[in-house]
C-alpha cells in the first residue's frame, strides 16, 4: 500500500497545530509503474528492431530513430535530425516524387507503402530500401512512424533466380538442338550400314542403337527438365 500524507499548519484554539490527512495512492502509483514499464518497453523494441524506424512530422522531417535507422544513415541520429528524408540520404531527390505521394497518403490518415527506394551509399554503391510508413498521434502531434527495410540481399537473390532460370530455359533449347544434331546424322549412318551385311557394318549397327539408347535417356532427361522449368516459372517468378 502506498499512502500520501497532506499537512496544513494552523491555529487551533489559539494555538499552532497541524492537520494531517492520510490519502491512498496505491492505485495511481500501480498505474504509473504500469505506465513505465510500458514506456520502457516500447523503447527498448524501438531502439533495438532490426529494421530502421523513425518519425517525421508530416512535411517529412525527421525528429527521431532508432539504431538500425542510424546504421542504414551511416550516422548518428543527432546528425539527421531536422532533416529531410532527401538531405539525410535515405531517399534520392529524384524519387522525391514518391514521397510526396506517400505523404498525402499519410495526411488523409491511411497507411503509405511498402514503396521501394534506391538510395546511393556514402562509397557510392546504390542500394535498395523497402519504406512504409504509418500516421500516428504523440502527444497530440500529428507525426509519422516510419519503417525503412534495407532489401538489397533479397534484390540480388531474386535477380540470380531470373538469371538461374533462364539459364535453365537455354540449357534446354540447347539439350533439344543438340539430341536432334546427333540423331539426324545417325539416322544416316544406320540407313549406310543397313544397306552392308559386312561384320564392320553390323558394328556400326550396333554402336548406333547404343547411341541411339543414350539419346533416348537425354530425350527423357530433357522432359524431366522441362517439368524442372515449369516448376521454377511457377513458384519463383
Amino acid at each position: 500500500m502506498f499512502l500520501e500524507n497532506f499537512a496544513t499548519r494552523l491555529l487551533f484554539e489559539g494555538r499552532p497545530a497541524i492537520v494531517g490527512n492520510l490519502v491512498d495512492v496505491t492505485d495511481r502509483k500501480q498505474a504509473d509503474e504500469a505506465l513505465r514499464y510500458s514506456e520502457e518497453r516500447l523503447k527498448i523494441l524501438f531502439e533495438c528492431a532490426p529494421d530502421a524506424f523513425f518519425l517525421t512530422d508530416m512535411n517529412g522531417i525527421l525528429i527521431d530513430g532508432n539504431r538500425a535507422a542510424e546504421r542504414l544513415a551511416g550516422s548518428l541520429k543527432e546528425e539527421f535530425i531536422g532533416k529531410s528524408l532527401v538531405e539525410a540520404g535515405f531517399v534520392p531527390r529524384e524519387e522525391l516524387p514518391k514521397v510526396e505521394i506517400m505523404l498525402g497518403r499519410l495526411t488523409a490518415g491511411t497507411a503509405a507503402g511498402p514503396i521501394e527506394f534506391f538510395p546511393v551509399d556514402r562509397d557510392g554503391t546504390r542500394f535498395t530500401i523497402e519504406i512504409t510508413a504509418f500516421p500516428v498521434t504523440i502527444d497530440g502531434r500529428q507525426l509519422v512512424l516510419t519503417s525503412a527495410r534495407d532489401t538489397s540481399e533479397r534484390q540480388q537473390l531474386e535477380n540470380l533466380k531470373k538469371r538461374a532460370l533462364l539459364q535453365i530455359e537455354e540449357n534446354i533449347e540447347q539439350l533439344a538442338i543438340l539430341n536432334d544434331s546427333i540423331r539426324n546424322p545417325l539416322t544416316v549412318i544406320v540407313a549406310l550400314a543397313e544397306m552392308g551385311d559386312t561384320e564392320i557394318d553390323r558394328k556400326i549397327m550396333e554402336q548406333a542403337w547404343a547411341i541411339d539408347a543414350i539419346i533416348d535417356r537425354l530425350d527423357q532427361g530433357w522432359l524431366v527438365s522441362r517439368k524442372v522449368k515449369e516448376y521454377l516459372k511457377k513458384h519463383y517468378t
